[in-house]
């Protein structure tokens, strides 16, 4: 079985940054900070890198039908 990998251009990563601002600030968090102005981007960029691995090994998609 081949392996597809994934792959997520920089626009997508800044659009999906951006959805997650708007959420984030409607939860209440102040985005113009030093500390969190880059945190919808670290987000996005975290949950990419968790689920690494998912896209076509195949113990997972033994695990997790795919059909």
């Amino acid at each position: 079985m081949e392996l597809r990998r994934r792959h997520i251009s920089e626009e997508q990563i800044q659009k999906f940054a951006g959805y997650m601002a708007e959420s984030f600030t409607a939860f209440g968090m102040d985005l113009s900070t030093s500390a969190t102005r880059e945190t919808p981007h670290r987000f996005i960029q975290a949950l990419f890198d968790s689920t690494d691995g998912y896209d076509g090994d195949p113990k997972v998609l033994k695990a997790f039908d795919t059909k």
